[in-house]
């Protein structure tokens, strides 16, 4: 039964993190929500045998707040995000704080961003993520990219006032294992221009106003 089940409740599987679907979850009865639990621990975590006190515990995060954790193994927890339990192993963030220039090629981390200016007519507004358009008379000459800290703020596209990053990333519904890997762009003075491939800060938008672009694209 729970071979043939277990597939309903299963979000996304990585070879570190496996997420649990809750509102689909809570229909199976406490007995197969543990089975299912302890399946998991062992296909993809090779928990062998997992105590009945690692699943109690697992499954009381399905009642607890989002953000709450719980720890499997010395390397294993599971996190409460929102509508899914998590189950992930313990990895550290990469840490990023790299200077730039306002235009050329830049390999940081796993990512490659490259800067270049282009007229007015080369813009193509679309939805993808890695795409961005910059007055480029707004924007400094020397950039720095680095992973988002507690106490960043900046005004989102489209709305006025600043607004923290935390709330941001959480409205976007960023989840909470993702959001120490979200980098930002910001000038000399900390002023964020860009929180990286989710919103542009509206005071470097194009405007009528503007005379040249700059296109920064994630690679």
């Amino acid at each position: 039964y729970v071979r043939t089940h277990i597939q309903t409740v299963l979000g996304d599987i990585s070879t570190d993190k496996v997420s649990i679907k809750l509102p689909l979850f809570r229909t199976f009865d406490e007995f197969i929500r543990g089975e299912m639990l302890q399946t998991i621990l062992m296909k993809y975590f090779k928990i062998q045998s997992p105590s009945m006190n690692i699943i109690d515990r697992v499954l009381r995060l399905g009642n607890s707040e989002v953000g709450a954790i719980c720890e499997i193994s010395k390397n294993i927890f599971a996190i409460r995000d929102r509508q899914l339990i998590i189950i992930s192993r313990k990895m550290a963030p990469v840490k990023i704080n790299q200077k730039i220039e306002k235009i050329g090629k830049f390999n940081i981390g796993n990512l490659v961003f490259v800067l270049k200016e282009i007229s007015i007519k080369e813009i193509e507004y679309n939805k993808n993520p890695n795409v961005e358009y910059f007055d480029f008379n707004l924007v400094p000459n020397i950039l720095t990219i680095r992973n988002w800290e507690s106490g960043d703020e900046f005004s989102p596209l489209g709305m006025k006032g600043n607004m923290k990053v935390s709330d941001f990333l959480s409205n976007e519904k960023v989840a909470i294992l993702d959001k120490p890997n979200i980098l930002v762009l910001t000038t000399s003075a900390n002023e964020i221009l860009w929180v990286c491939q989710k919103r542009i800060n509206d005071k470097y938008k194009i405007s009528e106003k503007t005379k040249r672009v700059l296109k920064i694209e994630i690679k």
